[in-house]
């Protein structure tokens, strides 16, 4: 089993995915350090800097898993990729990449995201580069020597520190060729018979409503004057998901009038839940019907991850107090699971055990104990908590929150906003 880990492209470290749950089963765990941010996704489409380096240290990895890991117990013919948030981006685009090779893996598993996300691709890296090359206070940005010449002969320290506010992802046609066309159009040409477990977190964008709530709170001493339609575009243009469905969620199903009108932002809480959520779980659903649709003779998991124990990513380690509502099934909480990062005990130990088993189960013969996969586009999907059940529409998933009869635990009564 082959982890690429997440961190927005920007951090994130093998060090961080102790190995202790998956050791407990018949599998090999490799996960490989790649490079992240401005020293791995930075591109000039030069020869030095041809983009997407980060994946080429993948797919290096992965031949090197080819050549070596029988020397650890493992099998270079049964090799499952899986990565959550950015390196469900990495997963999935090595799905559709024409440079990956057809033997370097078996099975792939993504996690909250996928390679047709918004936030995946950068739709502007030259755009970025010369904005960056300006920051390190150099001229002649345009010229393409000049800002060749300007990141080459800048310190490592001074490009971090340049790079403070930006955010990296994929390039499209990079000059290795790893995504030599869009996502969108790559996908046209799937030929690949590679069963695909993929999913998210039931509340997946929580994280971007905390986001969002942070950046308002800084401006206003009171948030709740905002009505819930002006609170709501802005977080809806924080969340632009590119495909339309968060427009559509936001003015056809989550908000009635009333509530829009209002400044009821308790009431509003699972709508805003939803809102974000769809920024996540749009890709991975489009991810599953597309690659169902070309190959349905390989087999397309999806899951919806429901369970909520002691722990929680919310506030990744910074706190969650102040905020008006819970995290809900948060971003990255299914890992909890996976990776021995927590002290898991009784119940929550007990899910591990399950998670674990699914994973590694696909991993070992391609088929998740107790999951069903796609039948057609929509649906069926998998809910994973203690007891696992099937949910018949994927669409469906989107409303996750405001159809919850229990959705009033996503609010903090003794928190205003």
């Amino acid at each position: 089993m082959f982890y690429i880990y997440g961190g927005g492209y920007y951090n994130g470290s093998a060090e961080d995915h102790p190995p202790h749950y998956f050791l407990e089963e018949d599998v090999v765990l490799v996960v490989p350090q790649y490079r992240v941010g401005a020293l791995g996704w930075l591109t000039t489409f030069t020869d030095d800097m041809p983009g997407n380096a980060p994946i080429a240290d993948i797919l290096l990895a992965l031949v090197w898993v080819q050549t070596h890991i029988h020397l650890f117990g493992g099998d270079r013919e049964q090799v499952t990729i899986f990565g959550q948030s950015a390196g469900s981006g990495v997963a999935s685009a090595l799905l559709l990449s024409p440079r990956t090779e057809e033997h370097l893996f078996k099975r792939a598993i993504v996690q909250s995201g996928s390679i047709f996300a918004q936030w995946a691709i950068n739709s502007d890296p030259r755009g970025q580069a010369i904005r960056i090359c300006e920051k390190l206070r150099c001229t002649g940005c345009e010229q393409e020597d000049r800002l060749w010449l300007c990141l080459r002969n800048s310190t490592v320290k001074d490009i971090l520190k340049a790079t403070q506010t930006e955010t990296f992802a994929p390039v499209v046609g990079d000059l290795m060729g790893i995504l030599p066309q869009h996502p969108s159009e790559l996908v046209k040409t799937y030929k690949r018979q590679i069963p695909l477990l993929t999913g998210f977190t039931e509340h997946d964008g929580s994280f971007i409503l905390a986001s969002y709530y942070d950046m308002i709170a800084a401006k206003l001493t009171n948030v709740s004057a905002l009505t819930v339609r002006e609170f709501s575009v802005g977080l809806m243009e924080m969340a632009k998901d590119g495909t339309g469905l968060t427009e559509n969620l936001l003015y056809r199903l989550l908000f009635t009038p009333e509530l829009l009108n209002s400044h009821d932002h308790k009431s509003a809480v699972p709508a805003y839940f939803d809102l974000t959520s769809a920024y996540m779980k749009s890709p991975v659903i489009t991810l599953a019907t597309k690659l169902y649709t070309q190959q349905p003779a390989a087999p397309v998991y999806v899951y919806s991850f429901e369970y909520e124990g002691k722990y929680t990513r919310f506030g990744y380690e910074m706190g969650n107090e102040h905020y008006p509502f819970n995290g809900g099934v948060h971003h990255s909480n299914e890992n909890l699971y996976l990776f021995s990062t927590h002290p898991l005990v009784g119940q929550d130990s007990r899910m591990s055990q399950k998670m674990v088993e699914l994973w590694t189960s696909f991993a070992i013969d391609g088929r998740p104990k107790e999951l069903s996969p796609l039948s057609s586009p929509s649906g069926p999907y998998n809910r994973l908590a203690m007891k696992i059940t099937t949910g018949e529409d994927l669409l469906e998933t989107l409303t996750a929150a405001i159809d919850d009869p229990n959705n009033w635990r996503l609010q903090r009564e003794n928190v205003d906003f």
